[in-house]
């Protein structure tokens, strides 16, 4: 009788432990852009699409993997405006933000984005903001800056 005590026993710290680290692993993934995004307009403030930021080598890379079909956007646009190895290429796909190095807890700089509309690369950096609930992404052009704020998608909410 006192060995199926034991084993219950075990089994039910062991539940709480694993409980712990379930909780404690969503609150780190908060802390980090990695995942999904939905992407928000700085100009029109519509939503535009969703994309995927992940991370490959310490650095933090961000791919297009939907295209919401607002204002006559077409979910099979290629980047007619892009020039090298993106000239023509599907948005739909498409890496467009690489190379950001963290700086800090919330923030990562020194990266690239590509504007598919416009064939633009500009300098970047990211940060972490209402408590990894949303994401600023800026965008630099000489003195010039854009800024747009894109919220995570949560609970396979697209």
């Amino acid at each position: 009788m006192q060995n199926n005590f034991i084993k219950f026993m075990r089994i039910i710290f062991s539940m709480i432990v694993m409980s712990f680290m379930v909780g404690s692993s969503y609150a780190a993934d908060m802390s980090s852009p990695v995942g999904e995004w939905i992407t928000v307009s700085d100009k029109t403030h519509d939503r535009s699409g969703i994309v995927n930021i992940y991370e490959k080598n310490g650095k933090l890379y961000g791919k297009i993997i939907k295209i919401y079909p607002v204002n006559g956007r077409d979910p099979a646009e290629l980047c007619v405006k892009c020039s090298g190895e993106f000239k023509d290429k599907p948005v739909l796909g498409l890496t467009f933000l690489w190379g950001f190095e963290q700086k800090d807890a919330n923030s990562w700089k020194n990266g690239s984005v590509l504007d598919p509309h416009d064939g633009q690369i500009y300098r970047g950096s990211m940060t972490l903001v209402e408590d990894g609930k949303k994401l600023k992404l800026r965008g630099y052009w000489g003195i010039f800056w854009r800024t747009q704020t894109w919220i995570r998608v949560e609970n396979g909410e697209r």
